[in-house]
């Protein structure tokens, strides 16, 4: 984007798709751990995984291809509280008498019921998915998705490819998840310059939403975990100081509250000065290009120009 803020909130990042913090997030995990957890929510085996799935930090921005079907599934899992959830589209197939051949929706039950006695059900930790649901709120209620808006409770991400080849709005409220895919069947071609997932997904994704649930009353999202609400540094998210020029109500997982003073503000940041602009967004804006020129390239991996202990 040419633009960069130096410090930036995860929740601010992924309400306005700031993809570079999404980089360095998957940096700081491993991209191991990605790998792994995005092949659960997926429902990839691990050789799926293995082949579909970049082992590189280009998967960040993007670079891994998946079915609307796939992708709306990983985000039910998100909010049914991180608890499986297996996706059929016929229910039953019965003879001309009326007899049961199949029974798609039993099958499903069994499953998840199996799941559930050996402990496998659980794909992320509710309070895991308790915190992204609320971020995802934010997405609409203040990010890039405000036009997907059904004027209920609702959560959702957009998503833009390459040369808007591919416009995407995957969402949910507490009584459905639905994801939307807007391109051309032909690889490559354009939807148009500028033509991104907030401004051409976003709105089908509301208007259908409206309609679907236009008879159900309006219901706020359960919740799945006790989460911990304090004030913090808008700015930093940090516990406010006097030099804090405003403050905002962030949740927390228990035993991961913030524990020190904001620095920030006062211009004062541990372990040296560090200016809000300057160097460190420039060592960001390298690290992004190189990332995105990566993808573009046939061969070569991304782990050439990351820390090898970051790839475990």
């Amino acid at each position: 984007e040419d633009d960069y803020s130096g410090f930036v909130r995860l929740r601010r990042a992924l309400a306005l798709s700031i993809n570079v913090v999404s980089i360095r997030v998957s940096q700081q995990l491993g991209i191991g751990y990605v790998i792994k957890y995005l092949g659960k929510l997926l429902h990839l085996t691990p050789a799926e995984a293995k082949s579909r799935i970049p082992r590189n930090f280009s998967i960040a921005l993007g670079s891994m291809e998946v079915s609307p079907l796939e992708l709306t599934t990983a985000y039910a899992i998100i909010a049914n509280g991180g608890r499986n959830v297996i996706p059929f589209t016929i229910r039953q197939v019965k003879d001309r008498e009326g007899n049961v051949l199949e029974n798609r929706e039993e099958e499903v039950a069994r499953t998840l019921e199996e799941q559930e006695k050996n402990g496998t059900i659980q794909i992320i930790k509710p309070e895991t998915a308790q915190v992204m649901i609320s971020m995802m709120q934010g997405v609409i209620s203040g990010g890039t998705g405000g036009s997907a808006n059904p004027g209920r409770p609702a959560a959702g991400k957009t998503g833009t490819t390459n040369n808007w080849k591919d416009a995407w709005f995957v969402g949910f409220t507490p009584e459905v998840t639905t994801g939307i895919w807007v391109g051309y069947d032909k690889l490559g071609l354009s939807l148009g310059i500028g033509q991104a997932g907030g401004g051409v997904a976003a709105p089908i994704w509301g208007e259908y939403m409206r309609q679907a649930l236009k008879d159900e009353p309006v219901r706020e999202f359960p919740q799945y975990a006790p989460l911990v609400s304090i004030d913090v540094c808008e700015q930093s998210g940090m516990l406010p100081s006097p030099e804090c020029r405003s403050t905002i109500s962030e949740i927390f997982v228990p035993g991961t509250v913030p524990e020190k003073s904001c620095d920030m503000c006062s211009g004062i940041i541990s372990g040296g000065d560090i200016p809000a602009k300057g160097p460190t967004d420039n060592i960001l804006k390298d690290q992004k290009q190189t990332i995105i020129r990566q993808m573009g390239k046939k061969e070569g991996s991304i782990s050439e120009h990351i820390d090898d202990d970051l790839l475990e």
